[in-house]
C-alpha cells in the first residue's frame, strides 16, 4: 500500500509544480463543500511558476490533470478546486495545439487558433471547481472569472449565456471585489446586446446605490445620464458634386424632432472662426439659412438612439441645396434645459485637393475632380495644428500646374 507523502516536481523548463500525491484509491467522487463547512482563508497555489511556451504550458495543463485527480480521490476538495482554476487560466493562455502530443485533453479537429475552444475548456474547469469550492472563497474566484471569460471574448449569441454568468456571480457573492464591475457590465449588455436602454438605466441606478464609491459607480453615472439625457449628432458626406445632394447621417436620442438648417459659408472664414472645425459643434450662424427642414422620430420616451447608419436605422436626410459651395448644416432638438444642437459641414464642389508636407515646405496640388486635370488660381489655406490647436495658418495660390508651394515657419512643422 502506498503511503501518502508530498512531493516536488520539476517538469519542462525551469517550473516547479508542489502538491500531495496519494494512493489511487477507487473511492468515489466526494460531494461539494457543504455551506455550513467554514471558509478556508487561502488554498496554496498548486503550480507555482509561470508557463511561457506552449510546451510547458501543456505540461503544466497534464500536470494539473492529474493533480486534480489524486486530490479527489484523497478527498481533498479545495486543493482540487484550486488545480481546475489554475488549469482554466493556462487553457486560456495556450497555443500551438497541433505540435503537441503530451496534452491530455484531446481538442476537436479544425480548432485552428480559437479562442471559443480555450474559453470552452477554461470554463468546463471553471464550473468543476465551483461545484467543488461551494461557499469558499474560491468558488467566488471561478464564479468572477467565468463571467469574466464571457465578457472579454464575447461572440454573437452569447450574450444571453455572458448575462447569467454574471448575474449569477453578483447574486451570490454581492460583496467580492468584482461585483460592482460585473453589475456594469450587466447594464452595459441590457443597453447594448438587448436594447433595453430602459433596464440598463435601472441597472446603473442600483449599482449607483450598492457601490457608490467605487471606479465602476463613477462610469455609471455617466453612462445613466447618456441613457436619459438628449443628445444629438450629425455626420454629412463630406463632399459631393455641383447638381447633386449629399446624405446627412443623424443620431438622436430623447428628441422627438431634428430641426435642420443649411448655411452657406466662406469656407476661409469659417475654419478660422472654428478653430480649423475644432469648434463646429458651438458655431453661430450670422446670417439667414439658404434651406430649413426637419425629420421627425418616433420617440417612445424609452431612450432608444436612432442612428441612420444602422442597418434597421431611420434613413439618413440629403441636404436640398446642389449648387456649389460650402455649407453648415445645425440640427436642434428639445426646448429648453432639453435643448440640443449639432452641426456638420458639406462641400458641394468639384474641386479635389491633396497635399505632402515635409518640415520645411507644404506642397498642395488641385484638380477638378471630373477630369483630373490641373485646377490654377485656386485658393489655399493651410492651417497647421498640434492637440487639435491651430499653430499657424499659410495662404497661397495655385499655379498653372496646379500647384501651390507653402513655407512653413522656421523650427514649426505642420
Amino acid at each position: 500500500m502506498l503511503t501518502r507523502r508530498s512531493s516536488i516536481f520539476v517538469v519542462g523548463s525551469g517550473l516547479w509544480f508542489a502538491a500531495a500525491c496519494c494512493a489511487a484509491a477507487a473511492d468515489p467522487a466526494p460531494a461539494a463543500i457543504p455551506a455550513s463547512q467554514p471558509a478556508m482563508v487561502e488554498v496554496p497555489l498548486i503550480l507555482d511558476g509561470s508557463p511561457q511556451t506552449p510546451e510547458e504550458r501543456a505540461a503544466a495543463i497534464d500536470y494539473l490533470s492529474r493533480a486534480t485527480e489524486r486530490f479527489l480521490q484523497d478527498g481533498q476538495l479545495l486543493p482540487a478546486a484550486q488545480a481546475l482554476r489554475q488549469r482554466a487560466e493556462l487553457f486560456m493562455g495556450f497555443d500551438g495545439w497541433e505540435r503537441l502530443t503530451t496534452l491530455a485533453v484531446d481538442p476537436p479537429r479544425g480548432w485552428g487558433a480559437s479562442r471559443r475552444l480555450q474559453r470552452t475548456l477554461a470554463i468546463e474547469s471553471l464550473d468543476r471547481a465551483m461545484v467543488l469550492a461551494g461557499n469558499h472563497p474560491l468558488a467566488a474566484e471561478a464564479a468572477y472569472r467565468k463571467a469574466a471569460l464571457y465578457v472579454d471574448y464575447l461572440e454573437r449569441g452569447d450574450a444571453e449565456v455572458a448575462l447569467l454568468a454574471c448575474r449569477t456571480a453578483l447574486q451570490r457573492w454581492p460583496e467580492h471585489r468584482d461585483a460592482p464591475w460585473a453589475a456594469f457590465e450587466i447594464a452595459e449588455m441590457l443597453e447594448r446586446d438587448r436594447d433595453d436602454p430602459v433596464a440598463a438605466a435601472e441597472q446603473y441606478g442600483a449599482l449607483l446605490g450598492r457601490y457608490p464609491n467605487t471606479k465602476w459607480a463613477a462610469r455609471a453615472a455617466l453612462q445613466r445620464g447618456e441613457i436619459l439625457s438628449p443628445a444629438l449628432s450629425l455626420h454629412a458626406t463630406a463632399q459631393v458634386k455641383p447638381g447633386d445632394s449629399g446624405d446627412i447621417h443623424f443620431a438622436a436620442r430623447n428628441v422627438q424632432r431634428i430641426v435642420l438648417r443649411a448655411f452657406r459659408v466662406d469656407l476661409f472664414e469659417l475654419a478660422q472662426q472654428t478653430d480649423a472645425l475644432q469648434t463646429l459643434g458651438t458655431w453661430s450662424p450670422a446670417g439667414a439659412p439658404v434651406a430649413t427642414w426637419d425629420v421627425p422620430l418616433a420617440d417612445d420616451g424609452r431612450h432608444h438612439v436612432f442612428d441612420s447608419q444602422r442597418q434597421n436605422g431611420p434613413k439618413p436626410t440629403r441636404l436640398p441645396v446642389t449648387e456649389a459651395g460650402a455649407y453648415v448644416i445645425v440640427g436642434e432638438g428639445g426646448a429648453g434645459a432639453a435643448h440640443v444642437q449639432a452641426a456638420t459641414l458639406m462641400l458641394v464642389t468639384d474641386l479635389a485637393v491633396t497635399c505632402t508636407s515635409s518640415p520645411q515646405r507644404c506642397l498642395v496640388f488641385a484638380a477638378d475632380a471630373g477630369t483630373g486635370g490641373p485646377q490654377r488660381q485656386a485658393d489655399v489655406l493651410l492651417m497647421a495644428c498640434r492637440e487639435k490647436r491651430p499653430t499657424y495658418s499659410l495662404t497661397g495660390t495655385t499655379d498653372d500646374a496646379g500647384v501651390c508651394t507653402l513655407l512653413h515657419p522656421e523650427k514649426l512643422e505642420p
